[in-house]
């Protein structure tokens, strides 16, 4: 899955095959885990890498940029909380509209310049000169003080909680801006990097079976312990029954992802694998079309909706997802119990009936469009056309890959009726399932809704303030918005969250799931045994 985000692309998903075959030899002379070193290897059945500069890239990057650069603050998902990184405390003024935050001494860029609040300061301002990737997190940021080396002041426009966007692993990252004189975006991309992480790039073999290598950061401020990896490789492999076996062998120690049953007989060999299964903050969702066709009719959505079970599309996936209960995945500020989706068939003749359609009245045909390379897609299609084919419903599905998906999806006047896609978060909130997925927008970007609905705007447009002031309010206001943009409107659905299913070598200790950063090992936490 693939994250495209920003003011004029924000969040869509998708994942890319890629056809390469590698060697068991090949493997086994660039792995460290072959010959029981601290190499640490990853395995990624897709391309991660198409743009390595920290202001600009907003895909799988991530994985591999994570551990060479670093944010102010972080999250602590299993706690819930945003927790200290490259600074160390931080607080706000009771309105939230200034931003002080402390920074941690003693930290080093991979340049050899010191952190400071200057450091800071070019690092935001050059993300919102260059305006990609989210760089709309620091939209709000009027100005940047450094009234001392150690300390930066931030002035907002409007109150946001700024600790927690300064978590994103977008765009918020600190570097040195003054590492290159020249053009720093091609600097990056010619394999440089200016981050304070564990890691720094030695090496990127752009389209190579291994793409990119880190070193370690000797003058890393966390420090060095002798069980800790000296070198992380990122490896393409083209599928999970490939990198499972490597892993096996011990040429890799990581797989991102892999199918239920390789997954399942994982489980069975835990003297030669750890299989690893945690919710996470990715879900699928459902958006019907409210602006053109047959559902602009309110009760053809709420039938549809009405038709869609969560625990169906479980028991076809597997153990790899989980029922959804409202936008926001559970772990999130935003999350609303006790709101999974649940089949009525008898509500949804109801529906079609008085509006003409179903069982002795007119025929309806949907059009769906889902990601060729999404099993998940495939089978929610497959599930809602049986539930829908006996009330005089057919469901015409297509599947299409990302550029011709992007095509169809956000042009007016050829948008299908049902649209499904991913999401994740940038940072540890639920507020752009809202902002994103739902607010009105003249241009189509992530809203494949179309809704306008200037009541439910009204209400998303207060979530950034309130979420820096207003707790209780905060929450009332995500639970109304999760009843009317999916029962009242019927407007966007989520089905099931994602639990990638993973595997580990038995050496690999140490490692945390962590949701808010999808698909990243953080690989300073680890120890080989």
């Amino acid at each position: 899955m693939k994250p495209q985000r920003g003011r004029t692309m924000r969040r869509a998903a998708a994942v890319v095959s890629v056809a390469v075959i590698i060697s068991a030899c090949s493997a086994a002379q660039d792995s460290g885990a072959a010959s029981g070193d601290d190499t640490f290897v990853y395995a990624s059945n897709s391309d991660i890498v198409t743009d390595l500069d920290p202001a600009s890239y907003y895909s799988n990057e991530d994985i591999i940029l994570d551990n060479v650069y670093e944010t102010l603050t972080t999250f602590n998902a299993a706690e819930n909380k945003i927790e200290p990184s490259l600074a160390t405390t931080w607080s706000s003024t009771p309105d939230a509209l200034t931003w002080t935050f402390n920074l941690r001494p003693g930290v080093k860029f991979h340049t050899g310049r010191p952190l400071d609040s200057t450091a800071v300061k070019e690092s935001i301002e050059r993300a919102k000169q260059v305006g990609k990737a989210a760089s709309y997190e620091w939209d709000a940021v009027q100005s940047i003080d450094t009234p001392t080396p150690q300390q930066v002041v931030f002035h907002l426009s409007e109150p946001i909680p700024l600790d927690v966007h300064a978590a994103s692993g977008f765009t918020a990252h600190i570097y040195d801006v003054q590492a290159h004189d020249g053009d720093l975006a091609e600097w990056f991309n010619e394999g440089h990097d200016a981050g304070s992480g564990p890691y720094t790039v030695s090496s990127y073999d752009k389209g190579g079976d291994t793409e990119v290598t880190l070193q370690r950061f000797d003058d890393y401020w966390g420090g060095w312990k002798d069980d800790q990896f000296s070198t992380v490789k990122y490896k393409k492999v083209p599928t999970d029954t490939t990198a499972y076996q490597l892993l096996k062998s011990g040429e890799v120690d990581f797989v991102k992802e892999v199918s239920a049953p390789l997954f399942k007989e994982a489980q069975g060999n835990p003297a030669q694998v750890q299989a690893v299964s945690n919710s996470s903050y990715q879900n699928q969702n459902v958006w019907l079309n409210t602006a053109q066709g047959p559902l602009q009719d309110v009760r053809v959505r709420q039938a549809i909706i009405s038709a869609i079970d969560a625990s169906d599309l479980q028991k076809v996936v597997g153990e790899g997802v989980e029922p959804a209960s409202g936008l926001v995945p559970q772990g999130l500020t935003g999350f609303v119990p006790g709101l999974e989706l649940k089949k009525d068939l008898d509500r949804s003749r109801q529906l079609l009936n008085e509006a003409g359609y179903g069982p002795g009245g007119k025929p309806l045909t949907l059009t769906l469009v889902g990601a060729a390379d999404e099993p998940l897609d495939n089978s929610f299609a497959t599930l809602l056309n049986s539930s829908l084919s006996p009330l005089g419903v057919t469901v015409d599905s297509q599947f299409l890959d990302s550029a011709a998906k992007t095509d169809k999806t956000r042009t007016d006047g050829r948008r299908p009726d049902i649209t499904l896609e991913s999401w994740w978060t940038i940072y540890p909130d639920g507020s752009s399932w809202y902002i994103d997925l739902v607010r009105s927008s003249d241009k189509i970007v992530n809203n494949f809704s179309g809704l306008r609905d200037p009541q439910i705007d009204a209400e998303i447009d207060r979530i950034p303030a309130l979420s820096a002031t207003n707790p209780a309010e905060l929450n009332r206001v995500y639970t109304e918005l999760a009843h009317q943009v999916t029962f009242e409107q019927a407007a966007i659905a989520s089905t099931v969250v994602k639990r990638p299913l993973r595997l580990l070598a038995p050496r690999i200790q140490g490692y945390n799931d962590n949701p808010q950063y999808a698909n990243v090992v953080f690989v300073h936490q680890l120890h080989h045994g």
